[in-house]
């Protein structure tokens, strides 16, 4: 811990003045200590009937013995043989099930920069100042305990011994045991590797409990080195990183011997906390199927708790209308288990992607459908793109589409919708109409200058186009020596000509021919309408022919036809 609290304080407790090493000594190396990891199981309840944690023991409880220097924040020796209680520091329960308050007392095995420290919470910490502090130590406790001084790997350690005794002075007995926990153990964020807060277990300990992926470099005697970062929030010891920097130790019998302090750069504190136990961590299941935005389509677990060694296993869900696409970018996976390696809240992400169909369908200027609709995609996910080459369709050429047609070509995106028409229109393809007209209409004339054409059978205009039509005009070119004129028989000029043709109903006067509008209009072939039959007659006069048995062409008419009904 540095310089401001991060786990709960433990209070030791000594039952008699010690027999110390003046500060120049070389601490005792710690003890080799068995290891255990809590996802294998907790610690023994034998050992829970004492439970040393002075997280929020009073400081005005805390009995200094000897002498000390008090600075109001800080207390510092002032001797190797001066010591800390802290009276009635926890409850023992003994095998014959009676409680006994227990008292702790530290005294000094090895002194560089120990002291305590009153904290603003009330309680009292347990404090080693490094050499890069050595000034904020009183002269007079530096003149009796000698100057700080690290190791060869940088650290500056202290080393410290906890005796526990009755409250009434006398020693517990062997059958004594208890557990501790050793919190906020913390790495250094700015260089992950150095071995930076240390506790050592070094006697009387015999059993140290952590979680498998534990974020500290310890060795086979006991020394525990907080890496990696810093352990977070003290507040919080079961969330977040604290729980890999924290351990819970054991020990029997009346006493212990634990040194504490860290890298050379700075100066921590410690306390004895409330020990880690998995059944005090657990965390936050969630599950959420999300579409390509993010956005929850369905939850299919909401906040679940769970704990060291809880499994989850989710299978992808079925959504109308959208695809599974795999796990989102950071999500928990679909089976997995909590261990001290995800000690985290879980959120198993499930990423979908909407289905897009497009369509196509081909009508003409009318609306009338030319080709039935038919599916371009079915599937589309974001990103795909749909591109449409307009069919080829007989006798029509594709013009445009529709204003509230999807485009011909496109990427699916977050705007596009689930289901979207493309409709392609088509116009009539005038190069390919078709019209048989009559070649020749053969007049007979009559002695009385009447003219006489062949039956309406014989003569026909018939539409060859898969589409309708209709004759948008027609003019009448007359032929030397004859002259076209409105009535023949009111006529003076020689080779007096008047003649209608057409349908019976509407006949084109030669002399200012036009169409009837709707009368000259054919249906697509081979349906009914699709012929038109015609007639034609007339008069003649003052015919001036040298002579008439030879076939002579009054008169070209030129038919101009035109794509759909007249209007």
């Amino acid at each position: 811990m540095l310089s401001h609290m991060k786990g709960a304080l433990a209070a030791l407790a000594l039952g008699a003045a010690l027999a110390l090493s003046p500060a120049t000594a070389t601490p005792a190396l710690a003890q080799e200590i068995p290891i255990h990891y809590l996802e294998d199981g907790g610690v023994p309840v034998s050992y829970r009937y004492f439970t040393l944690d002075t997280s929020s023991y009073p400081a005005e409880k805390v009995r200094f013995n000897g002498k000390w220097r008090d600075t109001g924040q800080f207390v510092y020796p002032l001797s190797m043989s001066s010591s800390v209680t802290f009276p009635e520091v926890g409850v023992w329960t003994a095998p014959d099930g009676r409680e006994h308050p227990i008292d702790m007392t530290l005294g000094i095995v090895d002194w560089n920069g120990f002291c305590m420290q009153r904290n603003g919470g009330g309680s009292m910490w347990i404090y080693n100042l490094c050499p890069s502090n050595e000034s904020q130590i009183p002269t007079e406790a530096i003149s009796v305990l000698g100057h700080l001084s690290t190791d060869a790997q940088g650290n500056c350690l202290s080393v410290l011994n906890a005796t526990f005794t009755f409250s009434d002075g006398t020693p517990v007995p062997e059958s004594f045991s208890g557990v501790t926990g050793f919190n906020d153990i913390d790495g250094w964020s700015a260089n992950p590797t150095i071995r930076f807060e240390h506790v050592g277990l070094d006697d009387g300990f015999d059993g140290a409990y952590l979680l498998r992926e534990h974020h500290l470099s310890l060795s086979g005697n006991g020394d525990f080195f907080g890496i990696s970062e810093d352990a977070g929030d003290e507040k919080r010891l079961d969330s977040g990183l604290q729980p890999l920097h924290r351990l819970a130790a054991t020990w029997k019998g009346g006493c212990f011997t634990f040194s504490f302090g860290g890298n050379q750069n700075s100066s921590f504190h410690t306390v004895f906390g409330a020990p880690i136990d998995t059944a005090n961590l657990k965390w936050s299941l969630r599950a959420v199927c999300v579409d390509d935005d993010g956005k929850v389509l369905r939850t299919v677990e909401d906040g679940r708790t769970i704990r060291m060694g809880s499994t989850w296993d989710f299978t992808p869900q079925d959504i109308e209308g959208y695809t599974y696409m795999g796990l989102a970018e950071g999500s928990a996976p679909l089976k997995g288990t909590i261990t001290s390696a995800n000690m985290t809240d879980q959120t198993v992400t499930m990423r979908y992607a909407k289905r897009h169909a497009v369509k196509a369908v081909c009508i003409d200027e009318d609306g009338n459908t030319l080709k039935e609709p038919w599916v371009i995609g079915d599937g589309l996910l974001r990103g795909d793109e749909w591109d449409v080459t307009p069919p080829r369709i007989a006798d029509y050429a594709f013009k445009a589409v529709t204003p509230d047609s999807a485009p011909i070509r496109g990427t699916v995106d977050a705007s596009t919708p689930a289901s979207q028409t493309i409709t392609l229109v088509y116009e009539i393809d005038d190069s390919n109409l078709t019209v048989t007209v009559p070649t020749v209409i053969p007049f007979t004339m009559g002695a009385d200058g009447h003219l006489t054409s062949a039956s309406s059978g014989a003569l026909q205009i018939v539409n060859g186009s898969n589409f309708g039509i209709h004759v948008s005009g027609v003019s009448v070119a007359e032929q030397s020596p004859f002259n076209i004129v409105a009535d023949a028989s009111k006529a003076s000029e020689d080779n007096a000509v008047d003649f209608q043709f057409g349908v019976d109903s509407a006949l084109i006067d030669a002399a200012a021919p036009k169409a009837k509008a709707g009368s000259y209009d054919l249906a697509p072939t081979g349906a009914a309408g699709a012929t038109l039959a015609l007639k034609a007659q007339g008069d003649a006069k003052n015919v001036m022919l040298s002579d008439l048995s030879v076939e002579t062409k009054l008169a070209d008419i030129t038919w101009t036809f035109t794509v759909g009904e007249a209007e």
